[in-house]
């Protein structure tokens, strides 16, 4: 899929012939950051370290994904979200080993197509309301946990990993692009000009989201709604 994008917001150029190859190497020469947790998820941002050489070339490793945007198209993305959720521990696992809840498999393809559907529905107009999902599937073979727990530093997730690595039979990935240079709608609350335009500008963007998606925001506060204030494309025009 080549995610096309004519306003110059967010998008990624992928290769779908090699797409977890491609995904799995990304990993491989990331450092890893916890973000967030919640019930049914954990979530990590992955950055390339251009401290480790890529042997096959040399040099340090390339991104295989480049940005669609207008003033940087073709840009290798050096930043991916991740957000990892368990659909199945093994058997006979205590209940404290647990450390988030199991997710169903039918809700995670459903968040899957509902985020792709979001993403190509909006992007027609000013920017997509969802980002891009770059690479999203249900494993069993674990070593993506692996490779997020030998790219890990800091020790607490370390070990959560470690534990997960060890009770877990089947769990989900979806990696997302990093929106960048983005704020959420809350930080400007000091601005009040600013916060307000926003504000406004938010509310059209979810009208207009409801009229062409039938879907709605459905946890709508100031913490939840990001901005990038750098860009000019907000009502060109």
């Amino acid at each position: 899929i080549i995610y096309m994008n004519y306003t110059g917001g967010t998008g990624v150029l992928i290769d779908n012939a090699n797409l977890e190859t491609n995904f799995k190497e990304f990993l491989s020469f990331s450092k890893i950051e916890y973000l967030s947790n919640g019930t049914f998820g954990i979530v990590f941002r992955a950055t390339i370290d251009p401290t480790i050489i890529d042997p096959s070339t040399g040099y340090p490793y390339t991104s295989p994904f480049t940005k669609m945007d207008v003033n940087d198209y073709g840009t290798p993305i050096t930043s991916l979200i991740i957000k990892f959720s368990v659909i199945e521990y093994k058997k006979n696992i205590d209940e404290d080993a647990k450390h988030i809840s199991t997710i169903k498999e039918e809700d995670f393809i459903k968040e899957v197509n509902v985020q792709t559907e979001t993403f190509q529905k909006t992007m027609e107009y000013l920017q997509p309301l969802c980002p891009a999902i770059i690479f999203a599937k249900i494993q069993e073979n674990k070593q993506i946990i692996k490779t997020l727990y030998a790219r890990k530093k800091k020790k607490k997730w370390k070990d959560i990993l470690f534990e997960l690595f060890n009770t877990v039979s089947k769990f989900s990935i979806i990696a997302m692009e990093l929106l960048e240079n983005y704020q959420t709608l809350s930080s400007f609350k000091k601005q009040p000009i600013k916060y307000d335009l926003y504000q406004e500008m938010t509310i059209y963007l979810l009208i207009m989201f409801a009229l062409k998606t039938r879907y709605t925001h459905a946890d709508f506060h100031a913490s939840n709604i990001m901005v990038n204030p750098d860009d000019d494309t907000y009502f060109d025009g």
